[in-house]
């Protein structure tokens, strides 16, 4: 639904108290299924309900863009879309417990700090995403969040090949032998500050590319949930990829930095002139999306400990 433009939402008749119900909805059931997600994990693995979750979600997504291509009215859309805002609340609470698990369990002597600063940063980064981004966007076009959104990466990878490279996984204690808090360790700052932008950079590719996919080639929502279902299944690919090379080529700083560039390569790649006055088909467009995809997976498992268990 956030997806859909503005005529599809007046098209269909959806009020804003409805548009209200389709956003909550998904929260209260992400709230609720938590619990039950939290009870399975005593009988299935971490990765089985990522993956899971990763499923229902992508089945969610493509059935809000189908609903709001070919529902009729109202009467069809609303109750379609409710439901399916529902299964994506499902689907994103469980890959968020599965998240939290084996954040637990790389990171045990900080256990609910990790999480707290985790999630708190992904939430902010959410948080943060779209006004900026949308306020750069009314300021000076379609191209500028793009270009803003890679000089960020650009700023992180600096930050992660140069000064932090050599404080990896250190440990620093204070003269009592107690440990610093958490967010005063350097492991901890980077973590927090990566998964802070990474969650800042996704979301603005999650709201943007539709509106790129629409202006470019009047891509409507079930073409840009197809899109978007592609890309997560790269996503899931590439994750165990990405962890071997990690692990037995490059090293972490390397396969981080790699990543980081190449996604800020595909947002330059995916922003309109001026700078790169060429209008691509819809397929080249749509190979960025799968390439970002691809490095976004990388610069996850090199940096969040809650995603190294997809080689074990």
């Amino acid at each position: 639904m956030r997806h859909g433009s503005d005529d599809l939402a007046k098209e269909k008749g959806v009020t804003n108290f409805e548009v209200g119900i389709l956003f909550g909805v998904a929260w209260l059931a992400a709230a609720l299924s938590g619990v039950v997600h939290g009870k399975l994990l005593s009988r299935i693995t971490p990765i089985s309900l990522a993956i899971a979750g990763c499923v229902i979600t992508a089945i969610a997504t493509v059935g809000i863009g189908l609903a709001g291509q070919f529902s009729r009215d109202l009467v069809e859309f609303l109750p379609s879309v409710i439901g399916l805002r529902i299964m994506q609340g499902c689907g994103y609470s469980a890959i968020a417990v599965s998240a939290q698990a084996i954040l637990s369990a790389e990171m045990p002597e900080h256990k609910l700090g990790v999480q707290a600063a985790y999630q708190g940063s992904v939430a902010l980064g959410f948080t943060l995403s779209p006004p900026i981004a949308g306020g750069l966007y009314a300021a000076n076009g379609f191209w500028l969040p793009f270009i803003v959104m890679s000089v960020i990466l650009l700023i992180i990878l600096i930050i992660v090949a140069i000064p932090l490279r050599h404080l990896k996984g250190q440990v620093v204690q204070h003269k009592s032998g107690q440990y610093f808090p958490l967010l005063l360790q350097p492991r901890a700052i980077l973590t927090v500050a990566h998964s802070l932008v990474i969650a800042f950079v996704f979301r603005f590719f999650e709201g943007f590319i539709p509106v790129h996919m629409h202006e470019q080639f009047g891509w409507g929502p079930a073409e840009v949930a197809w899109l978007f279902t592609v890309c997560a299944v790269v996503f899931i690919i590439f994750l165990p990829i990405w962890v071997k090379l990690n692990t037995a080529l490059m090293g972490n700083v390397a396969v981080m930095s790699w990543c980081m560039l190449m996604a800020g390569i595909s947002f330059f790649l995916l922003a309109p002139a001026p700078f790169i006055p060429v209008k691509y088909p819809w397929w080249a467009s749509s190979l960025v999306c799968l390439f970002y995809a691809i490095s976004y997976a990388g610069a996850i498992v090199t940096n969040v400990p809650d995603l190294i268990f997809v080689s074990r």
